[in-house]
């Protein structure tokens, strides 16, 4: 197995050739690392398919196979608009928050390990479903006739129900944010701290809020202001301290599911070398921040 995961993962990014002065070679390792976290990440999610033999996965193990694919695609979207000089700093961060908060759920789901709140993350994510199940309803009802397009959306509600094993007359169309609330969640996975800055800050990107226009839309003009067109430069601060946790939840969703897996012991190597390395090139992209600021002043 050893062989098979370096045939599709390939090596661990090497940190020891990084110059600490260079520009270039912090940028590009701290790419190739992330890129290799996705491709941890993608590989864990699959690994389901060897030890079950394709049996299908239960509904609580799917929830978390589904937060890692969501995590790995879009970290892969991350990817695409980092490469090369594409700058889309704006539009990276909007989907780091997006990124964490599946984090965060995968932790506390792992974390509970409590179907109670498996079927609350469920039941949370259906109101919405209910809430259009009823207008349409509501409209077939004043109208005496069902459109087409209105029996391919209860059609679709009712294939989500039926997957998520609960009945749509079952679901309450306001339901309290399931395990708590955010805070709640962060909180019990040790992560309280982090709620500024994974979710308050990080939601300006995700709702064009005024700090966010101010950010990366608009600049000082005499007294107002002006529309910007340069975008938003990307860099390791938008890849980095992302995989680190990545890494972590990844991690912890392994030890859980497949402590009799006889290569358990070669991927947790894996994460452990690859997250040291994100930790170590986290460090000297601060430094030369903090070197490249000073030689600025």
């Amino acid at each position: 197995m050893a062989e098979t995961i370096q045939e599709v993962l390939g090596e661990v990014p090497d940190i020891a050739g990084v110059r600490p002065d260079s520009k270039t070679d912090i940028f590009s390792t701290a790419f190739d690392l992330y890129r290799d976290t996705v491709g941890v990440v993608t590989a864990i999610a699959n690994i389901y398919t060897a030890e079950t033999a394709h049996d299908p996965l239960p509904r609580g193990q799917a929830i978390l196979v589904g937060l890692l694919m969501r995590i790995a695609k879009f970290m892969t979207a991350v990817m695409q608009l980092s490469d090369g000089q594409r700058d889309k700093g704006e539009v990276i961060l909007a989907l780091n928050r997006s990124i964490m908060e599946s984090v965060v759920n995968l932790k506390v789901l792992i974390a509970k390990d409590d179907p109670r709140v498996f079927s609350q993350f469920v039941e949370f994510s259906l109101g919405p479903e209910r809430e259009l199940y009823d207008a349409i309803q509501q409209n077939i009802g004043q109208r005496g006739s069902t459109l087409p397009i209105e029996e391919r959306m209860i059609r679709s509600i009712d294939r989500i129900c039926r997957l998520s094993g609960v009945a749509i007359d079952q679901v309450r169309a306001k339901y309290g944010d399931w395990g708590g609330g955010l805070k709640e969640r962060l909180k019990a996975v040790g992560l309280e701290d982090g709620y500024v800055h994974f979710q308050r800050v990080p939601s300006h990107a995700v709702h064009g809020s005024w700090v966010d226009l101010l950010l990366h839309f608009l600049d000082e003009s005499g007294n107002g202001f002006k529309p910007r067109s340069r975008p938003t430069s990307t860099d390791p601060r938008l890849w980095l301290p992302t995989a680190l946790l990545v890494l972590d939840s990844t991690q912890e969703y392994l030890a859980k599911y497949f402590r009799n897996f006889d290569e358990l012991a070669l991927f947790m190597r894996r994460i452990e070398i690859l997250r040291d390395r994100v930790v170590q090139l986290d460090k000297i992209h601060e430094d030369w921040m903090s070197s490249t600021e000073l030689s600025a002043e």
